[in-house]
Order: structure tokens, then C-alpha cells, then sequence
């Protein structure tokens, strides 16, 4: 991971001081106001909707504020939250399953009063359930300089009435044949069927699986069908609808046949039903039983006889970023022979071959490439060679793939062959496996203030997790909408694209572990608002500039700064966006300044916009 490194690279001395000051002098003011929920109670029947009013009663001015809302998933889902008109910033994004966070904040102070923070739709999604809408995390109510003691009243939501999906299983939906294999670049059929004991007109699911393991090459719609089809939600998921022009009676019914490719090795994975899943006949969604099927990669191709082996030793490697490992290739002939050839095919992006050593059995031969993904490999003896197992040769592999994991079989392709002087012998070909595991470097932090972001959503992004029993004692955000500094507690979220500032009482390293991104990696975004606003890169492996990265608010900020160096305590440049090169020392166009992964910048917005990563 080389970009995890130590961020030796100024705040201002107003700026530092400033930060000392707001972590050491906000004050807790002793008024009587309340956060509640308008109606405390509240109910509505599984799959209805209900607007409730979060607002703040407050005997003395104020600005804004920040909380989150905890609510159990099973029985409700938040669907939208429309902020107040009294507030000019603010919004809603989810937390984690169960929570959503919601700042809200005004331009100037608003006077004493009881005001809409904002209205929340909540979905029933349970049946005869009840759920708390409970405020959580760091919650606060702020004036310019005071936290106000607020009295935070908590709420409840009844789900009513009964999934209509509940009671006797009315249909089935499964996969035929429930168990299917293929070797590598092999594809199989499998068809999927519903069956139902009462009418149905259609339904939908989502199909997931391991892209590692398996492609879908096809989804061909079933005859009684005549709308739907098969698109991909992400990288390990399809969405499959399927619908009659009317409805069709009780029955066995194809709804289609999927294509499926085997382009791992040595790999079984399930076939899940998933996602928003329903078979409905015109106005009721069935009760139904999903019945998840299952699918092998095997990690040999097609056995033509009892005849002779070619194969890896080991069968499975792996190595490190930079790092090389010796793969054999052996011959094991059950007859004579004098030598052969085939291609070996990989993934460029996870393995390169840096060299092939022919085994001393063979006089002639080598490696030379074929193409980016492919090595063709010659090899023949002076003589005939009586049966045996004989060294074809060594090959070295190194790991390509960076601050991520991967893998790639190791396949025999090509025109490949064995031959005696005049006969091709029958030969099983076993392919093998490479795996890439990720650089166990991390983000390095110097003993005092470190100015860092991650560019990705973390699988776990708890910062009492990150930081664990690492010597940091601080760490910090700005809150662009409020102009604040705030403190954080360890129970909250490591957001991505945005800037924290970290305190090390020693140099330390985040492990690389505690920053793994989650999967399947989602594009992010985050609102920014009129003037300074702490930001991160959006890329884990490349320095670029800020017109690549910041191309969604191109026309929106004026300056960018950073990144700061912890041992000489100075941001290193300061960007101009719409110049050009060097304009004076550390002052230069946007085109040249360079945003490096893993570190924070300050960006002036001169108007509001949302910052979007762009899949990196």
C-alpha cells in the first residue's frame, strides 16, 4: 500500500489556536429545551406510510443541530425526511441499518420558539411489531458558541395488521437442477420454475452469487411470460422480473433459463434469492417459499480418458503486493513421451510472470507471451522419456494487485498437447490458482495533529474500532454547515470523502485491516456548503488533481489547501481553481496541485454542491 504512508506534509497558527480553544472551551449552557416527536405515538399498518414531525421547543436562541435516530429495521424503514423551512441546511443519511443521522442549522440565530426540524416518512415493514424512534449518538442543540441542555424525548411507531405474505406456503420457486457444475470457461444451463397452488401473474427477485466464481452470460424468458427479463443490480447480483399478460392458473411454470459460466477455480458457491423477492397474482403477494440453489467450479477441464496429468505444484499460491512466488508445472505421463505445448492463461490485473525456468528433463523450450493475459510454453526432450512425473518447469508469479485482494486461476488453454514421436496422448489438464493478498502496511500517523480521510465506505467504520488501542486521544471534525470544530465521540461513523483530524500522542500505524473497504465498494457523496469545508480524496491508489477529482463541484469552489504536514505544521500548497501552473511558492493552479489518497484537504465553496467519488 504505498500511498498509506506517514502524512509528512501547514494550519495557520490562527487556525491551530483556534482548534485548541474550541476543544477546550465549549461550555454547556443551562436552559430548558426539548427535541420531540409530533405524535409520540404513532401507527400504521404493514407496508403504509406515516409522516411524524421532529421538532425543537427552545426558550432561548439558537441555530441548529445534530442527533441521530435509531429505529429497530425490522419493523420500520425510514423513506424520506424533508427538512424544515426555518433551517437552510441539513439532512438525513443513514448511519447504519438501524440509525440515521440528521443535522439541521440556520444561516443566523433564530429566536426562542418551538420550530420544525423536519418531517420523516416512516414505513411499516414488520407486521404486529413496535419500534422506539429513539434520539442517539452525539446530540446536540448549539447556539454560536453554547451546547444548550436539551431534554430529548423519545417516540414510538406501532406497525398493525399482518404480512400479507404470511400463513400457508402458497408457491414455490426453485432452480433446476438445484446442484450445477462446470469446469473453467465452461457454461451450464439452469433453469428457474415457480410453482403455485393458486393463480399468479408474475413476480420479481434479485439473484445473487460470487463473481469470482460465476458470470451470468444469459437469461432467456420463459414462453408463459411475456414481459420481463434479467438486468444487473451490481457486481454479484441480478434483478429478474417476470409477468403474463393475465393472469395464469394454478401450475409448474418456467420463468427462465440462465446461462451460467464457471470463471473461478475450485470454488462452490450458492445461488440466492435476494432483494425485494414477491410473486403476485393481480392484487396479493403470494407466500412463498425460495429455495437457493447451488454452483460448482471445478478447477480441471474435461476428462477425455484414463490418460496422463498435467498440473500445478503447489495447486493454489499466493503472495503479497511486490511480492513473487515459484509455481511448478509438472507432467505425471502414464506412457512415454518427448515433450508438448500449451498456453497459460491468467488475470494481468492480479499476476505477472516474471520468468519461466525449463525443467532439466527437456532440452528445448520456453515461455514467450502471447498476449497480456496469456503465456504460451513449449517443451520437448532430445528422446523419448520413459512414464513418469517430470518437472516442465518453474514459473514466477508476482502479485500485481494493490491495497486489495484478489485472485485468478492459472489456466490451460490453447492448442495444448503431449506427444510421443507420432501419437497426441490423452492427457487430464488441472488447472490451478493465484491469490493476491493485500499489503499489511496502513495509514501511518505522527505524534500530534494528522489531517486524513478514507476515499471509500469501510467495512467497519466505528472509529473505536480504527483507533482500538492505538495512542490517539482526539479526534475531529468540522462542521461546515455550523463554522464548528467538534470533538468526536468513538462511537461514531468514519465517513468517507470527508477530513478528520486526528491527535497521536505517538508516531502510530492504522492498521491496513481496520481500513478495508466494504463490498461491494458503493459510489459516495457528501453536501458541502458556502465557505471552508474539510474533504478527503476519492481515490485509494492515485495522486491526481483537483480537476479530475473535484470535476462534480468544478464550478463551485474557489480554493483548495493541503495536505498538512504534522512535523513541519503547514499545509505544503494552496490551490487556485480556473489558474493555471506556478502562480507564486506553494500558490498554483489547480491543474498542478496534487491530491494525494488517504490525506484531508480544506476546500472554500462559493456556493453549495455535492461532492461525488467517481468510482475509485
Amino acid at each position: 500500500m504505498k500511498h498509506l504512508l506517514r502524512f509528512d506534509k501547514k494550519l495557520p497558527t490562527m487556525m491551530l489556536v483556534t482548534i485548541a480553544l474550541l476543544m477546550i472551551s465549549i461550555t454547556t449552557a443551562t436552559a430548558a429545551e426539548s427535541v420531540y416527536i409530533n405524535p409520540s405515538s404513532s401507527s400504521a399498518a404493514y407496508g403504509e406510510m406515516v409522516t411524524v414531525e421532529i421538532r425543537v421547543s427552545s426558550e432561548t436562541a439558537f441555530q441548529g443541530g445534530q442527533f441521530e435516530l435509531g429505529f429497530d429495521p425490522d419493523c420500520v424503514m425510514i423513506n424520506g425526511f424533508e427538512l424544515g423551512n426555518n433551517f437552510n441546511f441539513g439532512g438525513a443519511s443513514p448511519v447504519d441499518q438501524n440509525s440515521e443521522k440528521i443535522l439541521f442549522a440556520a444561516v443566523n440565530l433564530l429566536p426562542a420558539g418551538d420550530y420544525l426540524i423536519g418531517e420523516l416518512t416512516l414505513e411499516c415493514v414488520g407486521s404486529a411489531c413496535t419500534t422506539d424512534l429513539a434520539f442517539e449518538g452525539v446530540k446536540k442543540i448549539v447556539d454560536k458558541q453554547n451546547t444548550l441542555d436539551v431534554n430529548w424525548v423519545n417516540a414510538c411507531l406501532i406497525c398493525t395488521g399482518e404480512d400479507p405474505g404470511s400463513g400457508d406456503v402458497s408457491a414455490n420457486v426453485y432452480m433446476s437442477p438445484s446442484s450445477s457444475s462446470a469446469s473453467y470457461g465452461e457454461v451450464v444451463t439452469v433453469e428457474v420454475w415457480v410453482s403455485s397452488d393458486i393463480p399468479l401473474q408474475g413476480g420479481q427477485f434479485e439473484l445473487g452469487y460470487d463473481p469470482d466464481c460465476v458470470m451470468i452470460n444469459d437469461f432467456v424468458l420463459g414462453n408463459d411470460f411475456s414481459f420481463g427479463g434479467a438486468s444487473q443490480v451490481d457486481q454479484n447480483s441480478e434483478k429478474i422480473l417476470f409477468a403474463a399478460g393475465a393472469l395464469l392458473p394454478a401450475g409448474d411454470y418456467l420463468i427462465g433459463k440462465l446461462k451460467l459460466e464457471c470463471v473461478g477455480c475450485a470454488c462452490t458457491i450458492p445461488l440466492t434469492f435476494e432483494g425485494e423477492k414477491k410473486v403476485v397474482d393481480k392484487q396479493t403477494t403470494l407466500d412463498v417459499n425460495w429455495i437457493d440453489g447451488e454452483f460448482t467450479c471445478t478447477d480441471d477441464g474435461p476428462i477425455s480418458g484414463d490418460g496422463s496429468e498435467v498440473y500445478m505444484n503447489p495447486s493454489s499460491s499466493n503472495a503479497v503486493y511486490g511480492e513473487e512466488t515459484m509455481v511448478e508445472i509438472r507432467i505425471d505421463a502414464n506412457t512415454s513421451f518427448q515433450g508438448g505445448q500449451f498456453e497459460l492463461g491468467y488475470d494481468p490485473g492480479c499476476v505477472k510472470i516474471n520468468d519461466f525456468v525449463l525443467g532439466s528433463d527437456f532440452a528445448f523450450g520456453g515461455a514467450s507471451q502471447v498476449d497480456q493475459n496469456s503465456e504460451k510454453i513449449l517443451f520437448a526432450a532430445e528422446a523419448l522419456l520413459p512414464a513418469g512425473d517430470y518437472l516442465i518447469g518453474v514459473l514466477k508469479l508476482e502479485c500485481v494487485c494493490e491495497n486489495e485482494s484478489c485472485s485468478t486461476p492459472l489456466t490451460f488453454e490453447g492448442e495444448k498437447k503431449i506427444v510421443d514421436k507420432q501419437d497426441l496422448l490423452d492427457v487430464h489438464w488441472v488447472n490451478g490458482c493465484f491469490s493476491c493478498n493485500e499489503n499489511p502496511d496502513g495509514l501511518s500517523l505522527t505524534a500530534g495533529w494528522n489531517f486524513v480521510s478514507v476515499p471509500y465506505t469501510l467495512t467497519n467504520s466505528s472509529f473505536s474500532y480504527i483507533i482500538g488501542d492505538l495512542p490517539v486521544d482526539a479526534v475531529m471534525s468540522y462542521n461546515s454547515s455550523l463554522s464548528q470544530h467538534w470533538v468526536l465521540s468513538m462511537d461514531l461513523m468514519w465517513e468517507p470523502l470527508k477530513g478528520y483530524w486526528i491527535h497521536a500522542t505517538e508516531d502510530c500505524i492504522i492498521p491496513a485491516e481496520r481500513l478495508a473497504k466494504s463490498l461491494p465498494p458503493n459510489p459516495t457523496e457528501i453536501q458541502l456548503y458556502n465557505g471552508w469545508n474539510a474533504i478527503g480524496h476519492c481515490d485509494s491508489t492515485d495522486t491526481l488533481n483537483p480537476e479530475l477529482v473535484l470535476k462534480s463541484i468544478d464550478t463551485k469552489y474557489g480554493y483548495i489547501m493541503g495536505p498538512w504536514d504534522p512535523v513541519e505544521k503547514t499545509y505544503t500548497q494552496c490551490g487556485h481553481n480556473n489558474e493555471t501552473g506556478i502562480i507564486s511558492e506553494k500558490h498554483m493552479g489547480t491543474d498542478i496541485f496534487e491530491m494525494n489518497p488517504y490525506e484531508g484537504y480544506w476546500l472554500y465553496m462559493n456556493e453549495t454542491g455535492v461532492y461525488g467519488s467517481f468510482g475509485c
